[in-house]
């Protein structure tokens, strides 16, 4: 696996449809709507499409440079749910087929997804 350095992580590196690998739990709320979904639809325009949630939809957005983390995160929301997600991880495979990433929220929960 390729890794993305942070700085040059872009909308289109996120955009697509990610399957959840497997999730860590710490001290977030099992009954997130983060916490249950199986995959997770980034459209262009930060459309969020989530496969097993009721409502389905909300928005995301890439935030960078914030006072604190230096590290690009994911900004959420969906029907009033607000969430930020530090990405720690974007890798993709040399024929870039596949890509792996991995996002850790506030609340303790962890994420890997894969594409492809």
């Amino acid at each position: 696996m390729y890794y993305i350095d942070f700085n040059e992580i872009t909308d289109e590196h996120i955009e697509g449809e990610w399957r959840v690998h497997s999730r860590a739990f710490n001290q977030s709320d099992l009954k997130s709507v983060f916490a249950t979904a199986d995959n997770h639809e980034f459209l262009k325009g930060g459309l969020l499409r989530i496969n097993n949630y009721e409502h389905g939809t909300g928005r995301w957005s890439i935030k960078r440079n914030d006072d604190l983390v230096k590290r690009p995160y994911l900004s959420f929301e969906i029907d009033g749910e607000k969430a930020d997600a530090l990405i720690t991880r974007l890798s993709y495979t040399p024929d870039k087929k596949r890509s792996q990433l991995n996002i850790y929220f506030s609340t303790g929960l962890e994420l890997v997804l894969f594409r492809g």
